[in-house]
């Protein structure tokens, strides 16, 4: 089956690209890449063959590879193979000679001289950075299934785009007719075209959503909701908001028996909180109602927040982790590593962090904390793997940090965002849920956003993110669950979720939700996703912080906002 949804939304993203000044699409990679050589285009999108070339004629430093922004590549493999009838003498021959070429060294030699990009993963390719951004690349990409019934998508494939961009055609009808075309090759029957969301919807009834939302947000979805009534109006959506500290309380109460509060059937929850849901045997699994295709539409890591093995129980509609803030009217020029930030402190400049000890392990994987770097705090029989040792490093610099007298440590965020607020604070690390409040406070123009800091030796900082998605109500019924997924669907499409980002700052879940060239923060958030871990379970956490042997560590580091006044 064809990824329809996410197919079309990709051609409908591309064919806005094509009418904006700036962008040439074409299907004449020569073309591409002469425009590109010749100083006409600033980005190529092109594959590691087009490197040695590009490099030979532009020169080694002006050539510079990154990950695309979004999206999952197609990948190619290049492969030694034994033929069938060699013999076994014959195979172990081949096996070793196998083995020489990819060992480390010759793995080094095949950079240097023709740019291949290695596939022993001990291979050191620091000194080599545009083949460094290859490797990044390799954790999003697409591995294509080898059957045979991949033989009509590449065969076809190129009608797709020849009928978008050249003859006119609706992606919709485009992607629709292509999906039929590779069905009946593959001898399949040709189901119906399903309409996109909202289109001749004929679907009634109400539903109810729990959510948390603040005032902007909850205009900004209240817009959505409408947009969706005008395509599904005999549909009726009824929204009730809870408080944060009490929503899973709230949700499991209406459980009881002779319990007056009517249930939701669907609800706003975080990927964090999964464990406590299920336990109160409060949300169903999807999988079952949801075809898998539809999911590449989503960043990948946000799908895996809701998702337990080959259980699906939310779609996603935002993420929040933290970044570093700075005052745009005070900062001139942002700390990219933590010597850096320290140096600023010296000079007079304030940072505040937030002191919780969960909330501070972001910075641990900058300062050789490999188990924070991967998230995997837990081994194969769930014994924790994070040692006070891995943590020393981090925790030292912490401590020196407070000893300037200009860092404020502190576990209640309110405080340091009022501080931010009043000009007290310069630099403060927060999550993405504060924009809407300090750009409403001080203006767009004076709230920058940027990446955390590096540590020492540039290792990057993993912060922890927190996924918000749709879940579905255990009890109810087929029919209202179905119904509460056709709004979920609608609400992370990809003009949905651009509409939430542009006007409450939400940082999309939608792979193809388009960032204005105009919103630098929101472009910031989005090329931060690819640093982030999934923030651990609750109760991880929770068995973490209760760790004696971290406490020593991090002891002491919370601050007066009066400090090194």
């Amino acid at each position: 089956m064809i990824a329809e949804s996410g197919l079309s939304e990709w051609l409908s993203w591309l064919q806005q690209a094509q009418n904006q000044q700036g962008f040439v699409i074409s299907r004449d990679k020569a073309q591409l890449q002469t425009l590109f050589m010749e100083g006409e285009a600033a980005y190529l999108v092109g594959k590691a063959a087009q490197l040695t070339t590009l490099q030979e004629v532009m020169g080694v430093e002006a050539v510079g590879v990154v990950p695309l922004p979004s999206g999952a590549p197609l990948l190619g493999v290049d492969l030694l193979m034994i033929h069938q009838q060699a013999n076994e003498e014959e195979q172990r021959l081949g096996l070793t000679f196998a083995e020489f070429l990819t060992d480390i060294e010759n793995q080094l030699y095949f950079i240097e001289q023709a740019n291949q990009i290695p596939v022993n993963i001990n291979v050191d390719i620091t000194p080599f950075p545009a083949i460094d951004g290859f490797v990044q690349q390799l954790e999003f990409v697409t591995v294509l299934s080898n059957r045979i019934e991949m033989q009509p998508v590449f065969q076809w494939g190129e009608l797709v785009y020849e009928q978008v961009f050249e003859n006119g055609i609706d992606p919709i009808d485009a992607v629709a007719d292509f999906a039929n075309t590779v069905d009946v090759t593959n001898g399949l029957d040709v189901v119906e075209v399903v309409m996109p969301e909202g289109a001749e919807c004929v679907d009634e009834g109400k539903l109810a959503l729990w959510h948390s939302w603040s005032e902007p947000e909850a205009v900004a979805w209240q817009q959505v909701i409408a947009d969706f009534v005008v395509l599904c109006p005999n549909i009726e959506i009824t929204t009730t908001f809870v408080e944060p500290a009490v929503f899973t309380a709230a949700l499991t109460e209406t459980l009881e028996v002779g319990s007056s509060v009517p249930p939701p059937d669907f609800f706003i929850g975080t990927h964090n909180r999964l464990g406590s849901y299920l336990e109160a045997n409060l949300v169903r699994d999807i999988a079952s109602l949801t075809d898998s295709s539809e999911l590449t539409a989503y960043v990948p890591k946000a799908v895996a927040g809701f998702s337990l093995g080959d259980q699906l129980y939310g779609l996603p509609s935002s993420m929040n982790f933290p970044v570093l803030y700075y005052r745009s009217d005070k900062i001139v020029e942002t700390a990219t590593t933590f010597d850096n930030l320290l140096d600023q402190a010296n000079d007079g400049v304030r940072v505040g962090m937030n002191a919780s000890f969960t909330e501070l392990l972001w910075g641990a994987s900058a300062f050789g904390c490999g188990v924070c770097a991967s998230a995997e705090y837990f081994d194969d029989q769930n014994v924790l793997s994070l040692s006070a040792t891995e943590l020393a490093e981090w925790g030292a610099w912490l401590k020196t940090a407070k000893v300037t007298g200009q860092f404020i440590f502190d576990d209640d965020e309110e405080m340091l965002a009022t501080l931010f607020i009043d000009g007290k604070i310069d630099y403060l690390v927060a999550g993405s849920q504060l924009l809407n409040t300090f750009q409403a406070q001080l203006g767009r123009a004076n709230v920058g956003v940027t990446v955390l800091p590096n540590g020492p030796d540039n290792q990057l900082s993993t912060p922890t993110m927190q996924v918000s998605g749709f879940l579905f109500f255990l009890r109810a019924t087929e029919k209202q669950t179905e119904l509460a997924l056709r709004f979920a669907r609608f609400a992370t499409q990809q003009d949905s979720q651009t509409f939430l980002m542009q006007a409450a700052n939400f940082v999309p879940t939608n792979n193809l939700a388009v960032i204005s060239a105009d919103d630098p923060t929101i472009r910031n958030f989005t090329d931060a996703i690819e640093r982030t871990v999934l923030r651990l379970s609750d109760e991880e956490i929770a068995r973490i912080a209760a760790e004696e042997s971290f406490i020593p560590i991090f002891d002491g580091l919370a601050t007066s906002a009066n400090e090194g006044n």
